[in-house]
Order: C-alpha cells, then sequence, then structure tokens
C-alpha cells in the first residue's frame, strides 16, 4: 500500500511537471490550438475587413492612412533640414519613390501633425540601420533586437509626440490570460514585448469598486493599479511562427479584459464577433520601403485618435456602469496558477537562441485595432450577462 501510495504521488508529480506553464513555450506546442479553441479564438487571420458597421473605424484609419502632406515628397523641404547626412540616402529615396507612386494623395492639412517631421526620422534611420545589418558580412549576427528599439521608438513617438497624456507605450509587459480546463497547460500570463495602454483616469466602476480590480485589470501586477488601463495595442517582434501565437494570447488577454517577417510588419485587429475572437489583417508595411513605413506611422495616429474617442465613451458611461455592477457585478475569469504545478520560468528562458540560425524570421508585430462604438456595447453587454467568456469583451 505504501509503495503504490508513493508511486500514485510520484506519478502526480511528474503529470504537473510536463504541463506547460509558459506562453513561450506554449507558442510552439500543438497544445496552442487546443488552448486557441477553448478560449474561442480563430488562429486564421483574415484578409479583408468586411463590409460592415463595426469596421468603419478601421476602414476610415486604412484610408487616411494614404494620405500624406505634400512636404515629404520634396527633397528641399525644411522639414528635412534636421536630418543627419547619414540617413540623407533614404529621404532621397523616399522622395523619389513618392513622386513616381500613384498609391498616396498629397493633401495639405491632411494627416500630418507638427510631430510629423521628427517621424520621418526615426523612418528613415530605421531603414538605414535595417540596410546595414542587411549585409552578407553580418547575416549570422542577426537578432529581434537590431531592430525592434527603432520600431519602439516609432511607436512611443505615436503615443507621446503631441504632448497629451492618455496613451502609452511600455516594453515587457506582462499580461493576464483567460482561465482554461486544460490539463496540458496550465499558462496565467504572457509578456507582450510591447503594450499600448491607455488610462481611464477616475473611472468609478473600478475606483470605487476596489475588490473588483483584480476582475478588470489585464496587467499582472502584484496589486492592481490605482486607476484603469486598457491595453490598446500589442505588439509582439519574435520568430514568425511563435511571435504570430504570442500575439495572439496578448490579443486574447486584451480581449478579456475588456508577420513581421524579414522585411515586414502586418497589423492586425482583434474583433470579438458573438462569441468568437476573429482577427482580420489591417495592413502590412516594408521595413525596406519608407514610404510604406510612413503609411504605417498614420495608422499608429489613426489607432491614437479611437483611443482617445474610446477613452470618452467609456468615461460617460461610468455612471450607468456603476448602477450594473452593484446588482451584477464582474465575475474575475483570468488564470491562476496551479499550486501543484511548477514555477512559471521567465518568458525569455524559454525563447530559442535569436543568432545564427538560417531560418530564422523576426516576428510579428501585431497591433490591435477596433471600433470605438462596438467596444462600449460590448462593454455594458457583457457586465450585464456576466457570461465567462464575454466578460471583458470591451475591445471587439
Amino acid at each position: 500500500m505504501h509503495r503504490s501510495s508513493v508511486s500514485s504521488s510520484q506519478t502526480g508529480a511528474r503529470s504537473h511537471r510536463s504541463r506547460i506553464t509558459t506562453a513561450s513555450e506554449l507558442a510552439t506546442k500543438p497544445e496552442f490550438d487546443d488552448w486557441a479553441r477553448e478560449l474561442k479564438l480563430e488562429k486564421h487571420i483574415e484578409r479583408n475587413l468586411t463590409d460592415t458597421p463595426i469596421f468603419s473605424a478601421i476602414k476610415t484609419i486604412q484610408s487616411h492612412s494614404k494620405i500624406f502632406p505634400p512636404w515629404v515628397r520634396d527633397k528641399r523641404s525644411n522639414n528635412y533640414s534636421f536630418i543627419p547626412p547619414a540617413y540623407q540616402k533614404w529621404k532621397d529615396v523616399l522622395c523619389s519613390s513618392l513622386q513616381a507612386d500613384d498609391e498616396y494623395t498629397f493633401v495639405d492639412g491632411g494627416e500630418a501633425d507638427s510631430a510629423f517631421p521628427f517621424a520621418i526620422g526615426i523612418i528613415v534611420q530605421l531603414c538605414h540601420h535595417q540596410d546595414r545589418l542587411a549585409s552578407v558580412n553580418r547575416t549570422s549576427l542577426d537578432s529581434n533586437t537590431d531592430i525592434h528599439f527603432i520600431l519602439d521608438s516609432l511607436m512611443m513617438h505615436s503615443c507621446d509626440g503631441d504632448g497629451d497624456e492618455f496613451l502609452v507605450y511600455s516594453t515587457e509587459q506582462k499580461l493576464r490570460l483567460p482561465a482554461t480546463s486544460s490539463t496540458k497547460a496550465n499558462v496565467v500570463t504572457t509578456t507582450a514585448d510591447g503594450v499600448s495602454s491607455l488610462d481611464i483616469i477616475e473611472f468609478d466602476p473600478y475606483t470605487i469598486h476596489i475588490d473588483y480590480r483584480e476582475s478588470m485589470s489585464a496587467f499582472s501586477t502584484k496589486n492592481p493599479t490605482l486607476h484603469l488601463i486598457l491595453v490598446h495595442c500589442v505588439v509582439e517582434y519574435k520568430r514568425l511562427g511563435v511571435g504570430e501565437n504570442q500575439m495572439k494570447m496578448g490579443m486574447v488577454s486584451a480581449l478579456y479584459q475588456k508577420k513581421f517577417n524579414k522585411d515586414g510588419l502586418q497589423v492586425v485587429a482583434g474583433i470579438w464577433e458573438a462569441d468568437t475572437i476573429k482577427l482580420y489583417n489591417v495592413g502590412k508595411y516594408s521595413l525596406r520601403h519608407p514610404g510604406s513605413l510612413v503609411e504605417l506611422y498614420l495608422v499608429l495616429r489613426g489607432m491614437k485618435r479611437l483611443a482617445a474617442d474610446y477613452r470618452k465613451e467609456l468615461l460617460n458611461s461610468s455612471k450607468t456602469l456603476r448602477g450594473v455592477f452593484k446588482t451584477n457585478p464582474p465575475v474575475n475569469e483570468w488564470a491562476t496558477r496551479d499550486t501543484n504545478t511548477i514555477h512559471e520560468l521567465p518568458e525569455e528562458t524559454d525563447d530559442e537562441p535569436q543568432h545564427g540560425d538560417s531560418h530564422f524570421q523576426r516576428g510579428l508585430s501585431t497591433l490591435e485595432l477596433w471600433d470605438m462604438a462596438a467596444r462600449i456595447n460590448a462593454f455594458h453587454e457583457s457586465i450585464r450577462n456576466c457570461d465567462p467568456y464575454s466578460l471583458w469583451q470591451v475591445d471587439p
């Protein structure tokens, strides 16, 4: 009897130790399919946005991202006076390509702003750096960090450049994941390479109902933040397959709260349709085409305006949601660490080496975009229903 008991205990311990406990490991395993299926995440990324009202805001961002100020194609513009000599080549490439390209429209007073010229400086620096890294002599030295620190600068500038304070970009953020019934994986967080998040200051349903703050926060912190912070954008730079799967985990985290290949980036929208998370392609952008990166910057600017509208609508709904919370409080559906499971190692320890791999591709950089009105409606509906799979469908 004693031997049998020990054997059973050892078997149980081995079973728990064999469970997947990190997002970086899950992203590489067949068990990811089961995880996505249980959380009702459709893995396939749709190529085109459908002709429905929920996508109208995103389609507006797409169309506006192709409207440039006329000075961008003028090599002699004073807005280029601060470009260092080393980057002049890429300024010339940008201007020449735009003069010959009929894909873009040039209109005074379009999407340009006072921060626009500085963004151009970051873009030509990125192109220059990418070109140097592509030399035959440096092929074996390829790494994620070489490029993504400049892309982080562009992301940060899109949030901070105009001086307002409500949208913040930060790197290496740990996000909570919803609970599942899986016996093969017990993954409670995923670490995103970058996150743009929206501060909702003095949002009564969050600040007054202290007991519900943990249920309402997607960030994995020791204690919930003083004010509500909503995830607006998730960025991943990892290898193509792993990066795409970890991006999807980050989007699941954001949605429950409420390829980047060798030379390109992809923008993806995460949408709640009924009780299923669907993914849609918004645009693809080349690191070797400065005009394409200008278009990406304008997409980021459009995303920020969307965040501002959403913030306003959410604050306007504060009183209504306070009343809903009194009769139907939110349920904490985030995953928790199984006490019998071995301690989760840091995410980065599970990633394969990033150097010297002939099959290496820098991961997918992916941003989330949502329609503001639908997000608010979904928030109201999820609070009313308190359904485990729709609790934080703030971000359709």
